[in-house]
């Protein structure tokens, strides 16, 4: 099914679809190598915990777009992954320029950022353009984020820095 919805997305003329989870493996993995070999016009997009490993597994598939996943909140950040934001920003600028070495195109998200500070969110893009990043994604991952909210962040980071900027909303 997956595999006959992105034929379906790219015969429609959709840009850029994310496909999937590479380090998934098993029927998730044969379902991505199946897209590529389609041959689509869509540029194809693996999604990657932060993770080099899980980078690695897309590039072996054959993805040249990549996203990479990391929460931006304290909350997430603290209780999910027992890390500060010195952590996350190094973390995120290594893996960042690590796949722009590799791979055509490198979004990154910043998750949970219904929950973090808009300056934090800044300076997080501004770092992910440094390192390399394509676009930032700014994912409200708990669905708390209003369409007000949402207008006024995209406005301020496009404002601030010079990446691209898409959002994901719940």
């Amino acid at each position: 099914e997956k595999v006959e919805i992105v034929s379906l997305l790219d015969c429609l003329g959709v840009p850029m679809i994310e496909v999937g989870i590479p380090v998934m493996g098993g029927d998730e993995a044969e379902a991505i190598r199946r897209m590529i070999a389609l041959r689509p016009k869509a540029k194809l997009v693996g999604w990657n915990r932060g993770k080099r490993e899980d980078l690695e597994t897309s590039l072996a598939l054959g993805l040249s777009y990549v996203h990479i996943g990391l929460p931006a909140s304290k909350q997430l950040l603290e209780q999910g992954l027992r890390r500060d934001r010195s952590w996350l920003l190094e973390t995120m600028a290594d893996l960042v320029q690590w796949a722009k070495k590799r791979v055509e195109f490198v979004s990154i998200s910043a998750e949970d950022v219904s929950r973090s500070e808009p300056d934090f969110l800044v300076q997080y893009a501004q770092v992910a353009h440094q390192a390399g990043a394509d676009r930032i994604r700014l994912s409200d991952t708990l669905g708390l984020a209003t369409p007000n909210y949402y207008a006024n962040l995209v406005t301020r980071v496009l404002k601030e820095t010079k990446i691209a900027v898409m959002v994901h909303a719940h």
